[in-house]
């Protein structure tokens, strides 16, 4: 009974990141105009990947893990199509940005005027055509309410590092693979796991507060990076299947040597910054969790005053 006592708080942080992001997601599907998509979409995404990122962390004790994570993926799948039309309208806002001083005056509007339509093509098809935000809705609400029981029983340290570290060795992996493959899949793949990461860094984040703080932000710039990339890349690729006749008219040609040029930058900053991150061997990563783990566990039940109150200069 003492042992579940003193784990019963990451339980519950566990719990509470999983409904949180269940009931936000909710509330952001309700949205019935397209403006307000815009914002909406990568917000759910985002929500629905936290709930993975928790489900994985304890996913050694959870029996239903592979069925409630394939639940939560297909959901954002649905919203993709939309989440990549915005992601080509800011990457290509990004290049107009960056490069404004070396490029006439709406050199690129015929472009951008094209993906914005594209956008809001498939915005309106998810609200009025395919009612895409209406059923994930209605899928959504009876999980939400299931994630905090599901989420709550006591959890050993042993499950929390199994679950840490199959994310950080995975999100290695990923890392290793771009030295010999740098193809928009192998980002990709980084992109997920540092996102997973970040999220389960956050949930245990009581056992070493300023460490963690430090670890998210840092992998919060390197998943930055990587959805530029993304961003980047989409863009690229419906310029492929768009050059045509007016290729060169409407900016095309000049776009897509922009975009080679800013996305090779943007990549070896992601792969420099991943290198520092992901630097510990998964074993010497779960050790350093451990003993942080331990230190607080051992803080909580000699009731150690908080350093902060000790009076000491930070």
């Amino acid at each position: 009974m003492a042992q579940h006592k003193e784990t019963q708080w990451i339980s519950k942080r566990i719990a509470e990141t999983a409904e949180s992001a269940c009931t936000k997601s909710l509330s952001l599907l309700k949205v019935k105009k397209g403006a307000d998509l815009e914002g909406t979409v990568p917000k759910v995404r985002e929500n629905l990947k936290i709930i993975r990122a928790a489900l994985r962390l304890v996913r050694d004790a959870n029996k239903s893990y592979k069925k409630e994570n394939a639940f939560y993926r297909d959901g954002a799948k649905k919203i993709l199509p939309m989440q990549k039309a915005i992601a080509m309208v800011k990457a290509i806002d990004l290049i107009n940005e960056q490069y404004s001083e070396r490029l006439y005056k709406n050199a690129f509007t015929e472009l951008r005027n094209h993906l914005e339509k594209q956008k809001e093509e498939e915005i309106d098809s998810a609200i009025n055509g395919e009612h895409i935000f209406r059923n994930m809705h209605q899928d959504l609400e009876d999980k939400c309410g299931t994630l905090k029981e599901q989420l709550s029983k006591p959890i050993a340290f042993d499950t929390i590092g199994s679950g840490l570290k199959r994310v950080y060795q995975r999100g290695r992996k990923a890392k290793k693979k771009l030295s010999d493959s740098q193809t928009n899949e192998s980002f990709h793949e980084l992109q997920k796991r540092v996102n997973y990461l970040r999220v389960q860094l956050e949930i245990i984040k009581p056992i070493w507060p300023n460490m963690m703080d430090v670890w998210k932000a840092e992998l919060k710039k390197l998943s930055d990076l990587l959805v530029t990339s993304e961003g980047l890349y989409q863009l690229s690729e419906f310029l492929k299947t768009k050059s045509g006749s007016n290729a060169t008219e409407d900016g095309s040609y000049l776009m897509k040597t922009l975009i080679e040029g800013h996305r090779e930058q943007v990549q070896q900053h992601a792969m420099l910054l991943a290198q520092k991150i992901y630097c510990l061997k998964p074993k010497q990563f779960i050790g350093l969790i451990q003993a942080a783990w331990d230190s607080h566990a051992m803080e909580r039940t000699q009731q150690v005053m908080p350093s902060e109150k000790l009076g000491l200069s930070q």
